[in-house]
């Protein structure tokens, strides 16, 4: 077990379009949250076994720097090898002081939610920073000495444009910083944006801002190395790509989900549950089949794609026996390639990405 992820379940503000477990900020009930993760950290971890940690959420920097940094010390006895120790921050609740924080745990990346620039669609989304604040955020990283820094944008919001998309890569490239992630709205069933009734845009503008997206990062020395991330040389996300590698990792804390020996699972999202240091809402055990799919799943969603010779390993099958009708399937439509034992779209299939991976879809239990 290389991975280790962690979901702070609180934000100061609920965004328009999320759905992930989160409750608005409360002294009290955060108090009670950081005494039961005391006792799962203690009851599921195995000390000096990770090398990524991600902590997600939420928003893990709402908390206040004694919170923060009590949350921290908990995992401190297990940060021993990590390499790549990753934080999740909005703008606005970051402070210097927190900064120092991070850096005197460990923490040596950073992805920072800025989503847009433009006023009008940081009000509709209900975020509250600004880009002042953004800026301001990067200077104190890079003050600690925290420079491996990502920002997360998003497309497809209601009522943007390819000119607001353009304003948001502009700014973000002018940050000097090593990675960006984007992502498309979608409408999730709890999140206000469906209870006010927005939908995304139409799906043709949708792949329009995408392939702007792609040319414009592209042309400013960020590499896709994954269908929603774009890298320089040496900055991709090690904690990622165990993800996309489908290695298994741990998730710890409420509305955590998780990968381990054949069973997929998800924490709990129910708090007295929680208090109650019942860890599970449901624990789903994947056949064979299952896992091979969600193999070739994650692995195209990568630019590289992935290694039969790593199926094979993984399954003590060929993957070209299993799989030979989708695959010559898919490379007589010349949306598969195959090179040096690789196993990736091609240029025309990573665009309909999704696609190439439903032709995989079968029941090999």
């Amino acid at each position: 077990m290389k991975a280790l992820y962690i979901h702070v379940p609180f934000c100061d503000t609920i965004c328009a379009y999320c759905d992930f477990c989160r409750v608005k900020s409360s002294l009290p009930i955060i108090e009670k949250w950081l005494d039961a993760f005391q006792v799962e950290v203690e009851d599921r971890l195995i000390e000096n076994e990770y090398d990524t940690i991600y902590i997600g959420g939420g928003t893990p920097t709402c908390l206040n720097e004694v919170q923060l940094e009590r949350l921290l010390k908990c995992i401190q006895p297990y940060t021993k090898n990590v390499e790549e120790y990753t934080i999740e921050i909005n703008p606005e609740t970051l402070t210097l002081k927190k900064c120092s924080i991070l850096k005197k745990y460990g923490i040596n990346r950073a992805s920072i939610g800025v989503q847009t620039v433009n006023e009008d669609l940081l009000k509709l989304i209900n975020r509250k920073h600004t880009k002042e604040e953004v800026i301001q955020c990067i200077k104190w990283l890079k003050k600690k000495g925290i420079t491996n820094i990502s920002c997360d944008c998003m497309y497809s919001l209601p009522t943007q444009t390819i000119s607001d998309v353009e304003d948001t890569l502009a700014f973000i490239s002018s940050l000097d910083i090593p990675h960006v992630s984007i992502y498309s709205l979608t409408i999730e069933e709890n999140s206000q944006f469906k209870k006010d009734g927005y939908s995304s845009l139409d799906e043709d503008m949708e792949a329009d801002m995408y392939e702007f997206i792609i040319k414009y990062l592209e042309s400013h020395w960020f590499i896709q190395y994954e269908i929603s991330n774009f890298a320089k040389p040496g900055y991709e996300s090690a904690h990622n790509m165990h993800y996309w590698k489908y290695d298994d990792f741990v998730g710890l804390s409420i509305g955590a989900s998780g990968k381990e020996e054949n069973c997929r699972y998800d924490c709990t999202t129910n708090f007295m549950e929680y208090f109650r240091h019942n860890y599970f809402k449901e624990i789903i055990p994947l056949s064979q089949g299952d896992q091979m799919f969600e193999f070739i799943m994650m692995g195209l969603r990568l630019k590289n794609g992935f290694d039969m010779n790593d199926f094979k390993k993984r399954f003590q099958y060929e993957f070209s026996e299993v799989y030979k009708k989708e695959l010559q399937e898919a490379m007589d439509r010349n949306l598969l390639v195959v090179q040096q034992n690789k196993v990736k779209c091609s240029e025309q299939g990573y665009k309909i990405c999704n696609t190439v991976i439903e032709m995989f879809m079968k029941d090999n239990n």
